[in-house]
């Protein structure tokens, strides 16, 4: 039987001293004698070449070496991302990028919300376009796949894959000793077998490598509507712990944004405009927004839709021992966590298990 791959094309930038690829490759060792990781898995990474641009004739360019194709390259092609004035992509260049589910206006908002470096905008020809910054064109093929975590069949899969997840992530740093530092809704999948899995290493970090530690310091990444609060505010470096918040906004963001199951999103105008607001604004804004509401964490549950009522009982047991006055406490471990998606899924035997979801029990 034939295997499948996913090839992932993105322009890197080359101030991280370890691309994505460098860190899924040590993940991918350092986990293989592990069990069922949860982590996506590395198969190859490589820089894009291309035929560098010449004046001669088409089949004269071929004869050349290639060059690696990054954004001075771009330049040279004559290729500009132009902006409005919010810095956002002019509707005339639009149409050819993806903006998820059309008939879920808050995925739209969440395709520019993503924090990491940026740089400022220029002006020629009074249209403001992108200020040049190198990236290279990179190429990552993995050997694992999935669907959208909120793609889920039934409330016991999204438990199950949330669980698979945050044990994904606990594998990823205690054992490959990676930081994702940014996790969101795109970047939880549910494998074929009904399994959770973590993806993207874009903005990980080798906490083994002092330098990497020292160079992030203070610097902001992650998705807006699911950064946690201290990094939104700048009150303290990254920490797993900001991830496991990340973890608990995503399963709420699920739990108000979709009707139930496989990704029907809530109808439009429906009252959620609390939680839409997590994707727009300054991000001081959004933490300050994020630590009234966690501290009224029943008056977001009132914006969940019907179909996850039942999760009630198990999201107030969850945020109490996750959040202490409306931040995340800092002695929170794994295991606390784990343990209550265990317990929920174990309370939930009524519902029918498929065989090929193999063994539910956390791996110690």
């Amino acid at each position: 039987m034939d295997k499948a791959y996913i090839i992932k094309d993105s322009w890197r930038s080359t101030s991280r001293d370890y691309t994505e690829g460098d860190l899924l490759k040590k993940a991918t060792i350092a986990l293989k004698d592990t069990v069922n990781s949860r982590v996506t898995k590395y198969y190859h990474y490589e820089d894009v070449t291309i035929f560098p641009i010449s004046d001669s004739a088409v089949f004269q360019r071929f004869q050349g070496s290639k060059i690696v194709d990054d954004t001075f390259e771009c330049i040279r092609r004559k290729l500009f991302l132009s902006l409005d004035d919010n810095g956002r992509v002019n509707s005339e260049f639009q149409a050819s990028i993806p903006t998820g589910n059309p008939d879920c206006e808050i995925h739209e908002s969440l395709q520019s919300c993503t924090i990491g470096s940026t740089s400022s905008a220029v002006n020629v020809n009074n249209i403001p376009l992108k200020k040049p910054e190198y990236r290279i064109h990179t190429r990552l093929v993995t050997s694992t796949y999935g669907k959208p975590i909120y793609h889920f069949n039934d409330h016991l899969e999204l438990l199950v894959a949330f669980r698979d997840a945050i044990e994904g992530h606990r594998n990823l740093y205690q054992i490959a000793r990676i930081l994702h530092r940014d996790i969101s809704l795109y970047n939880i999948l549910i494998g074929d077998d009904g399994r959770g899995f973590i993806i993207d290493l874009d903005y990980a970090i080798d906490t083994g490598s002092c330098q990497e530690k020292n160079k992030v310091q203070g610097h902001r990444t992650g998705t807006l509507p699911f950064m946690a609060i201290d990094i939104l505010l700048q009150h303290s470096a990254h920490g797993f712990q900001h991830d496991l918040e990340s973890f608990f906004y995503v399963l709420c963001w699920i739990c108000c944004e979709f009707e139930g199951p496989c990704g029907t999103p809530r109808v439009k105008g429906c009252e959620r405009k609390n939680l839409i607001a997590w994707a727009t604004g300054l991000p001081e804004n959004i933490g300050f927004m994020k630590h009234g509401m966690m501290q009224q964490f029943d008056y977001v549950m009132d914006t969940f839709s019907p179909y996850f009522k039942s999760f009630h009982h198990f999201m107030r047991k969850l945020h109490k021992i996750m959040f202490t006055a409306g931040r995340i406490k800092h002695d929170i471990s794994y295991e606390k966590i784990l343990k209550e998606f265990q317990d929920e899924i174990n309370r939930r035997d009524d519902e029918t298990l498929p065989t090929n979801f193999g063994d539910l029990r956390i791996v110690t």
